[in-house]
């Protein structure tokens, strides 16, 4: 064999490994993929995920929420359906407080503000989102309608010396266009108000979108959706009913919206709602059943589900969530194990330099003495 031919073979060996070894680094790092069934948490952690970010999905067991405070409580699912409207503006929206639903009859009360979903009619001719707090006519009047949930507790369970408390676990507002598809033009914009509070009067589209974690949609029959997200502890307690009523004294939390901007001027465009509230409720006089406490699982549900409004259906949602509190243990795991381990090092290190240091043994004229040894 000739010697060129031996040199073009090496050279061709070389350029084929330098090829190889470029394209392993340009090529992009795979994701990881975590088994969410291999996460070691609790049975009411996961419940508690699925109602953050999933809160309509079918629940084999009632959600709760996995603090330290287990205490035994009734669990509760409230909804409440309709069909909202744009108005004269082409402009509508459905807004949801979940801190309200717990009750079936609220229309006992003389303040409209307490209903848990108000919603725009075709009579609405503002060409933003206002909401005029007052009694259920006045409220009515702005061109607004209202919507109760289908709960069974009454507001009278709540009243005299039975004070049952209340706590919201999970909740999410959908929608979806039943128009007429020659007129479904427009866009949706789907927000979620930090710090779960109302939105302010005369509340536009560019409002709501100045918060970086809204975003908008086209019209179409894909449905759109947001969910309640804690982001403050006192979201987290239990309290009675005038703690979460606007008209008792409460903060008005009408923080999950859905608007509707440039529909059609010349015909209304319709959509349904479709509003999910879960709670925990205790006091007497109700049937209880256990819930669990994982403060740290519960830490890293919340971690993970705050930020944006989804992006994705509420299952693809529920999925990366448990991506996210997955690569968190990981993470967290693998810090502690290299602590554990540097540290085991450092130790094992110390130990054996005093080891040396006691164990020397003295020399005398070169040879070790009998007592020595």
């Amino acid at each position: 064999m000739s010697t060129k031919l031996q040199n073009t073979q090496q050279r061709n060996s070389r350029r084929r490994k330098r090829q190889k070894a470029r394209a392993t680094n340009l090529r992009p790092k795979q994701k990881v993929y975590y088994n969410p069934k291999m996460l070691k948490i609790g049975e009411c952690t996961k419940m508690y995920g699925r109602a953050i970010v999933n809160p309509f999905s079918d629940f084999k067991e009632p959600p709760c929420i996995p603090d330290s405070l287990a205490l035994a409580s009734y669990k509760l699912c409230a909804k409440s359906r309709g069909v909202f409207s744009t108005g004269g503006s082409g402009v509508g929206f459905v807004t949801l407080n979940p801190f309200t639903g717990f009750v079936g009859d609220t229309a006992s009360n003389s303040s409209g503000i307490d209903y848990p979903v108000v919603f725009t009619t075709v009579a609405y001719a503002r060409n933003d989102m206002s909401i005029a707090p007052g009694t259920l006519t006045e409220i009515q009047a702005q061109g607004l309608g209202v919507a109760d949930t289908n709960s069974s507790l009454l507001s009278s369970m709540f009243d005299g010396h039975d004070q049952q408390q209340v706590r919201l676990v999970g909740a999410g507002l959908k929608i979806r266009y039943i128009g007429s598809n020659f007129r479904n033009q427009g866009r949706i914009v789907i927000a979620r108000s930090p710090g779960n509070a109302v939105f302010p009067a005369y509340t536009t589209a560019s409002n709501l979108l100045s918060f970086n974690t809204n975003r908008t949609a086209a019209v179409s029959r894909r449905e759109e959706y947001v969910y309640y997200v804690p982001d403050s502890p006192i979201l987290l307690t239990y309290a009675t009913k005038p703690f979460w009523g606007p008209a008792t004294g409460g903060a008005d939390r009408r923080s999950l919206v859905m608007y509707i901007d440039g529909g059609d001027i010349t015909v209304p465009q319709s959509w349904e709602f479709e509003a999910v509230m879960h709670y925990e409720v205790i006091g007497a006089n109700l049937p209880q059943t256990f819930s669990s406490s994982d403060p740290a699982g519960m830490g890293s549900v919340i971690a993970a589900a705050s930020g944006r409004v989804p992006t994705a259906p509420p299952t693809y949602e529920e999925n990366s969530l448990w991506q996210k509190v997955a690569q968190a243990f990981d993470k967290e795991t693998t810090r502690v194990i290299e602590t554990t381990v540097r540290a085991g090092v450092a130790t094992a290190a110390i130990a054996g330099a005093q080891y040396l240091r006691r164990g020397t043994v003295p020399m005398v004229m070169g040879t070790p003495r009998v007592e020595d040894v």
